[in-house]
């Protein structure tokens, strides 16, 4: 052993230890800029894609049904579109609402999607609740024949029955399903070192983690009921929202069709959504005007979203309230967007469960 061993020993050479350095100050301001620059490209490619699929449904319904007015003018109305108010006596309903009608396509072609829907108005003219029933495949001459009942607490002083033609549920499925699965799979390579990180501190707390997400659905819940209560009690809006409504009328009991609104509601749509408004629509309000007003604006801007395409505005309560606690959620998680996310997941699984129980005859 030389005596100069001791000069190469890696315990006391400094180029051998492991340094801790403190955080660069430069190296945090390019994080941020990092950041801000997913972010606004992630809201870039949400909207780029929403326009897209929009122009191409419009191409395509212009090429699908350009004979539109022939076709709806060849669908005959065999029996009157009638809706029968009767009063019933029920400890939870007052009404039972008897929907009736036959029409039969007199098309020599087969349509994807035959209609109906009754508009029940107050005393003002005004629309206060919309029911609609259809028949998917209706072949030529085929008759499609209307026999439901809806059942309520008040009446209505006169009603609308329109019909029209579509495209199937599965197709709006597919569709929906398509535009959420790209758009997911473009957020996450976009950004991916953010989702790694969020995701190795999210399993390094995993117990701490699954509280908050537990803890997180049962406050959604909370807000949930007391919206609705506030609905029904003070706006006295009983009805679901279009949204909750076009929602049941996708379910089937066909596989293809569960499996694909499984992964567009419980997989893509969590995803996708709470990266848009936790990560970047939260993140934005939080950095100028802080977390009141960030959990705010974010949850106004959500709920909005989900009726928007209704103008039901009324309907966007539940939803705004739904946000708000998302954004106090992704707080309390210190921003790790896995939280929120899990909270979303579960929460349109029970929704899922829900509506497929009400379409196999089980219950929950």
């Amino acid at each position: 052993m030389s005596d100069f061993d001791d000069l190469f020993k890696k315990d006391d050479d400094i180029f051998f230890q492991p340094q801790k350095t403190a955080s660069d100050p430069q190296n945090d301001i390019q994080d941020l800029h990092n950041e801000q620059r997913a972010n606004r490209t992630l809201i870039l490619v949400y909207v780029g894609i929403m326009f897209l699929v929009t122009l191409f449904s419009y191409l395509y319904f212009q090429v699908r049904f350009a004979d539109a007015d022939t076709i709806i003018e060849n669908l005959t109305v065999e029996s009157v579109l009638n809706a029968e108010l009767v009063p019933i006596v029920d400890d939870i309903y007052d009404y039972q609402v008897n929907i009736s009608g036959r029409i039969r396509n007199t098309n020599t072609v087969t349509i994807p999607r035959v209609w109906v829907r009754f508009d029940f108005k107050d005393a003002q003219d005004k629309v206060f609740y919309s029911h609609q029933v259809f028949m998917e495949n209706v072949a030529a001459n085929d008759v499609f024949i209307i026999d439901d009942q809806l059942f309520g607490d008040e009446s209505y002083f006169s009603y609308e029955a329109t019909y029209g033609i579509d495209e199937t549920n599965f197709f709006y499925i597919a569709m929906n399903l398509m535009q959420m699965a790209i758009t997911g799979f473009i957020f996450i390579i976009i950004d991916k070192r953010a989702l790694k990180r969020d995701f190795i501190a999210f399993r390094q707390k995993l117990g701490t983690h699954i509280g908050m997400i537990i803890s997180g659905f049962i406050m959604v819940y909370v807000a949930l009921y007391l919206s609705q209560l506030f609905m029904d009690y003070v706006l006295n809006v009983t009805s679901d929202s279009q949204n909750e409504q076009v929602i049941a009328s996708l379910f089937s009991p066909e596989p293809l069709t569960l499996i694909a609104l499984f992964f567009l509601l419980c997989i893509f749509t969590p995803l996708v959504e709470e990266l848009i408004f936790r990560k970047v629509i939260f993140n934005f309000f939080h950095g100028r005007f802080g977390n009141v007003a960030a959990v705010i604006i974010s949850g106004l801007i959500f709920g909005i979203m989900h009726v928007v395409s209704f103008s039901d505005y009324i309907q966007a309560i539940p939803y705004v309230m739904m946000g708000m606690v998302f954004g106090i959620i992704y707080l309390r998680a210190n921003k790790n967007i896995f939280v929120p996310i899990g909270v979303h997941v579960i929460n349109n699984l029970i929704s899922f469960l829900i509506y497929y129980f009400m379409i196999t005859g089980g219950t929950l």
